[in-house]
């Protein structure tokens, strides 16, 4: 297993991604819903130190379990996770 440091961590909600996608691309822009579907899912992506990029996600199941801070931390686990699928260990800071 090899160990690479992460160099930068990225947090959003997908309904997030879109808007900023839209954005960017002109397209014609979507009203952000924050407590729709795309709203509850949180991603994470990892930058690391050769340009490798590992991301996570977590998903929650309506508007009133919706907590972007604990979204973050279970996305990040999943992050983790997946480096370690991909026999990466980040190391932190």
């Amino acid at each position: 297993m090899k160990t690479l440091k992460l160099l930068r961590q990225h947090s959003f909600t997908a309904d997030e991604a879109v808007y900023g996608h839209e954005v960017l691309n002109l397209d014609a822009v979507s009203d952000p819903d924050p407590s729709g579907p795309l709203g509850m899912v949180v991603f994470c992506v990892l930058q690391l130190e050769d340009g490798t990029v590992v991301s996570g996600e977590y998903h929650f199941e309506g508007p009133a379990a919706f907590d972007f801070v604990a979204g973050k931390e279970l996305a990040f686990a999943n992050a983790l996770e997946n480096a370690q699928g991909r026999d990466i260990q980040v190391q932190m800071g």
